[in-house]
């Protein structure tokens, strides 16, 4: 090994959920690099091509921890130029043959570009090279890299869906670190692995691992991984409905991030806050603290984050029935989307601007509803059934008939398996008030009978994620249609034939 030594300063950083559905953000952690050297004060031109690239990783790691678009797009820059001056092209690392310090460079290179393109919501990339820089930092002997190399990676998996080989590499992660390297390093694993076990289930192993974390960040007085580590114990509250205890802890991780002006922190906590606020059907609360998320967001150029709060902006004010302000909303959201080229997202929030449109202004509900079809892929089940249902309630509203049933049954049609049961809620929920809207009390009090069974199945905790926290909302709405469709066909058909038509005689 040379005297190089390249050790991780402990830092935690929130990273919003940059996008999907995300409610899926992680924690960024940057390594430090401790030159033998202090290269920096060096001019350019009296360096060697290694102390070069070696000063141009630590401009990466600077541009990681600022965590914002530019600064990914600079990380990922520079550590490609440190790749050039140890003649490495592309993403192909060096021969096992090479240098020690080549291959320990190449390994740190490709996690700072990994790293970039996470912050980028580029997560295939993130996988590409973060792949690539664990091999290289294990044939080093270098714990740390490869150490902050599975965390990084276990992450990403894990925001892929890809849960269980996430687990797997968070656990040599943890492994890694408490046999080889220090608490700091612990504490981020710690507090990754905790969120990744809650996501999957496991919320007692969570809180064990998030607890520890928090008191390891206490005694190494790391005050950012000592929020955080509360922010998530917060999540893990919320998720299984104790809202109270929920509070309690974002408080805490609000007062901390506050007190050391962490700007990132505190826009994440302030963004959950809003979430939790809303789920307390505190809605003007939900409103104050989104408004506060975004600001913080729009002055750090977070704009998937930016994005998901204006979309979750939106919901609260349909709730609220204003349904300007919610499409005022959505429409920031929709520009957002556009510059992160999240065709996704697009094709959503069409739809969401389509659905609240349909109370305004109907014809402008079709063309945004029909906009979110074209954006749909046949592989994108659950938006091709939220397109699908904005064009029915748009036709709906434009009091055409046939044209309300085609796109309902079409969303109807999509096969089940592809959707979440929230989304297939609202497929044979739409189904049950388009076919009452034109007079079809048959189906529609069919439909509302499903619909009823399967939102008694999925209960009030549907999750925590911003854009389910509605779930609820259209239970008044369809027991009362339900309602209204037996009384319907009971005056068409009269009382004994719907006795006999709903089983009970």
């Amino acid at each position: 090994m040379t005297n190089t030594s390249y050790a991780p300063i402990g830092r935690c950083l929130a990273v919003a959920n940059e996008g999907r559905g995300m409610g899926r953000d992680h924690l960024g952690t940057a390594i430090s690099i401790s030159l033998g050297l202090a290269l920096w004060t060096l001019p350019a031109a009296a360096q060697s091509p290694r102390d070069r690239a070696q000063s141009l990783l630590r401009d990466a790691d600077a541009a990681i921890g600022r965590e914002t678009i530019a600064s990914a797009q600079e990380a990922i820059r520079v550590s490609r130029t440190a790749l050039t001056l140890i003649a490495v092209r592309g993403s192909t690392p060096p021969a096992a043959n090479s240098p020690e310090l080549d291959r320990l460079i190449a390994g740190r290179a490709f996690l700072f570009t990994g790293m970039g393109y996470r912050i980028l919501g580029q997560l295939d990339s993130t996988v590409h090279y973060v792949r690539r820089a664990i091999p290289l930092a294990h044939g080093v002997d270098d714990p740390s890299g490869e150490a902050l190399a599975l965390t990084e990676l276990g992450t990403t998996l894990g925001n892929m869906g890809q849960r269980d080989s996430a687990l797997v590499l968070l656990g040599r992660s943890l492994s890694l670190t408490e046999s080889r390297l220090g608490p700091s390093e612990q504490i981020q694993v710690l507090l990754k692995y905790g969120v990744m076990l809650g996501n999957a289930g496991k919320s007692d192993s969570a809180r064990a691992l998030l607890v520890k974390g928090a008191q390891l960040a206490a005694t190494q007085k790391d005050a950012v991984a000592y929020a955080h580590a509360h922010r998530y114990l917060a999540g893990g509250h919320g998720k299984a409905g104790r809202l109270d205890s929920a509070l309690a802890y974002y408080r805490v991780a609000q007062t901390v991030f506050g007190a050391v002006k962490d700007s990132v922190g505190l826009s994440t906590v302030h963004s959950e806050l809003s979430q939790l606020f809303h789920r307390l059907n505190l809605l003007d609360s939900a409103l104050t603290y989104s408004g506060l998320a975004i600001d913080m967001q729009r002055s750090r150029s977070m704009f998937a984050a930016l994005m998901n709060s204006f979309r979750g902006r939106a919901i609260i004010f349909t709730r609220k029935q204003q349904y300007d302000s919610a499409v005022a909303n959505e429409r920031e959201a929709l520009v957002l989307a556009k510059r992160l080229r999240n065709s996704e997202a697009e094709a959503a929030l069409e739809s969401e601007i389509g659905i609240n449109f349909a109370k305004l202004q109907p014809d402008s509900a079709l063309v945004h509803a029909r906009l979110a079809l074209a954006r749909t892929t046949a592989a994108n089940t659950t938006s091709r059934a939220y397109a699908l249902l904005a064009l029915a309630i748009a036709h709906a509203g434009l009091q055409q008939r046939d044209s309300a049933l085609l796109h309902g049954q079409a969303a109807a049609g999509i096969p089940r398996a592809g959707l979440s049961p929230e989304m297939l809620y609202q497929v044979i929920a739409v189904n049950a008030v388009v076919n009452y809207a034109v007079g079809n009390f048959a189906a529609s009090s069919a439909y509302a009978d499903t619909a009823t069974a399967l939102h008694s199945r999925i209960g009030r905790n549907a999750g925590s994620d911003f854009f389910r926290v509605a779930f609820g909302d259209n239970d008044a709405t369809m027991y009362k249609m339900w309602t209204n469709s037996w009384v319907q066909l009971r005056s068409t058909l009269g009382e004994r034939a719907v006795f006999r038509s709903a089983g009970r005689e």
